[in-house]
Order: C-alpha cells, then sequence, then structure tokens
C-alpha cells in the first residue's frame, strides 16, 4: 500500500494464506478470421512490463520509456500455442495486459492486437514458457524480463516441435528479438519446467521410450542465446517418471506435484491372473504385488501419481 488507497474498516482481512474471490478476464480472442481460440495444454508465462521501475538515479530503466514511469505496475501473460477444440495445434501466441491497482485488484482492458502477430517456430501443445528476469537471474539487466517458450508435442503426436522461441518483453507487450533457438536435447513433452540462477530446467515429461524421471538443463548466454543441454538424472532425478505433473517455484524451491506416471506392464507376481487386481494402485484390491507386476488383472502400468518432489538451488 502506498498510502493513495482508500480504506474501508468495515472489511476484514482474510487469513494469511487464503484465497480471494475468483474473477473472470475477456476470453481468449479469435487472431484471425475462422480462428479457434480454445487452447489446451498451452505454454503460458508472465512478465513485467519494462516502464515499471526507476533505478536509484532516478532514470528510468530503459531508453524506450523515456522519463514516463507507468502510474500502476503493468504485467503481460502471454499464451502460445496449444490445441484447440478441433484438435488443431496451433502456433500463434496471444498476450494479455495486467494492470495491478493500488488496492491490488487486477484488471484488464483486454487481448493485445499486435502489429506483427507472434507466432512459435512450429505448432505445439503439452508446452512450457519460462519467464527470465533479474528476481532468478543476474544476465539480464534489472530492467529486462524475458519470455521463453518451451519445446511441445505437434500436430502429428510426434515429440518434435523442439525449437525454442526467445523474445524480450517491449513496453506494450510486444516481444523484440523473437530469436528460434535449437530445441530440447533430449526431446521432451509435458514435462515440468523451473529457471533460476541463469538455467532453464525442464524435469520428467515424455519422450520418444515413455514417460521419464531425468531431466535437462541448460544455461542461458546472452540472452537470447543458450549453451548446451545437459542431462540431469540420478540424484537430482525425479523420484518417479511424471508426466504432465503441476509445478510451483518458490525462490529456489521447486515443487514437483502428481502427474501420470508407467508402473510397466508384466505377470510376474504369484497372484497374476486371478481376476483382482492387487498391484497397490487406487483401484486395486489391496497391495499384494509390487507395481506393475499384476498386469492382466490391473490394466497397463499408466496411473496418475500422488507423489510430490522438492529441490532447491
Amino acid at each position: 500500500d502506498d498510502g493513495s488507497g482508500v480504506t474501508q474498516p468495515e472489511l476484514i482481512p482474510l487469513p494469511l494464506g487464503s484465497l480471494g474471490t475468483w474473477s473472470s478476464f475477456e476470453f481468449l480472442p479469435q487472431l484471425f478470421v475462422g480462428d479457434d481460440p480454445t487452447r489446451e495444454s498451452a505454454c503460458i508465462a508472465m512478465a513485467a512490463d519494462p516502464c515499471n521501475q526507476v533505478i536509484e538515479d532516478g532514470a528510468t530503466f530503459t531508453a524506450e520509456c523515456g522519463d514516463t514511469v507507468n502510474a500502476h505496475p503493468l504485467f503481460y501473460l502471454y499464451v502460445g500455442g496449444g490445441r484447440d477444440s478441433s484438435a488443431t495445434v496451433r502456433d500463434t501466441v496471444h498476450v494479455l495486459p495486467i494492470t495491478v491497482g493500488n488496492d491490488g485488484n487486477h484488471t484488464s482492458a483486454g487481448w493485445l492486437t499486435l502489429g506483427i502477430p507472434i507466432h512459435l517456430p512450429t505448432e505445439r501443445w503439452e508446452c512450457s514458457a519460462f519467464q527470465i528476469d533479474r528476481e532468478f537471474h543476474t544476465i539480464v539487466e534489472p530492467w529486462e524480463s524475458w519470455i521463453y517458450f518451451g519445446a511441445g508435442r505437434n500436430q502429428d503426436g510426434i515429440n518434435n516441435s523442439q525449437d525454442l522461441l526467445a523474445g524480450r518483453v517491449l513496453q506494450g507487450g510486444d516481444l523484440t528479438t523473437r530469436t528460434p533457438l535449437s530445441g530440447t536435447s533430449p526431446t521432451r513433452v509435458g514435462y515440468a519446467a523451473a529457471s533460476a540462477g541463469n538455467y532453464l530446467h525442464i524435469l520428467g515429461g515424455e519422450n520418444a521410450g515413455g514417460f521419464v524421471l531425468d531431466g535437462t538443463e541448460c544455461e542461458i548466454q546472452g540472452p537470447p542465446g543458450l549453451g548446451g543441454w545437459a542431462n540431469l538424472s540420478g540424484d537430482v532425478a525425479l523420484s518417479s517418471p511424471r508426466f504432465l505433473p503441476g509445478t510451483a517455484q518458490e525462490s529456489s524451491f521447486i515443487y514437483i506435484v502428481g502427474g501420470a506416471t508407467d508402473l510397466g506392464c508384466a505377470d510376474t507376481c504369484a497372484t497374476a491372473n486371478n481376476a483382482s487386481c492387487e498391484d497397490g494402485r487406487p483401484t486395486a484390491a489391496n497391495n499384494t504385488c509390487q507395481p506393475g507386476t499384476d498386469c492382466t488383472d490391473c490394466g497397463d502400468g499408466i496411473i496418475s501419481t500422488d507423489a510430490v518432489d522438492l529441490t532447491n538451488y
């Protein structure tokens, strides 16, 4: 509170950690005639406008801002790719400006129409996006925010929409540079994504061999340039293979929750083929069998998992 807001004594603050009332923003718009704007498993990230702040000597952070600083903090929600309701995988990017008022409320005047629409190098879904700023990265200037759109699955269902797209956030929400970058190695879709310490991290997901528990990381050099991808396995791998997990990051801590996992599929349990699922999954009668060893009775080994992993830098 900067002191300019009006207090309302009759309002009772919510307890720490509570959620307020959900609000609805304008639906995703059509970007061209005939566009189906529905999106499933898109790459999503949020970044700050470069003219939100001033540096210590009173000058604005970037030349593009001149002497003007935003009256209220302004942020942009980027929604890249995704699969629409007709199962068509898209390469377009939607941008929604969001203003934070003195009272903390978030408002928006609607989705942007950019002079030159942003397109990913190839269509993709089951992807993620990374937001890079000075909060967790020293490689960027204090006023800079960058968006990196990660790899995903293409229209043919093959894991080859791997080229990334990076751009710096401009005043007004457009992305400058829009640089295509060499793809993730090894290929990956439906992964957990996090970034800090000048690195992009991709954990778990699915590749050509199925669900995986290892990860890969890449150093940001530039930006937007990236170094080579390095494998994350052993002690820094997930506790179990994970596809489409939930991910949250607080400071240097990364939480990865749930997702689908593959228990394997075999009939090696002593009581296999007795018409009773006994491999311990949520729908099983009991846990007499080890996970994935009662295949005929239980079905394939792909189930939802309740696993929670935590790591930190």
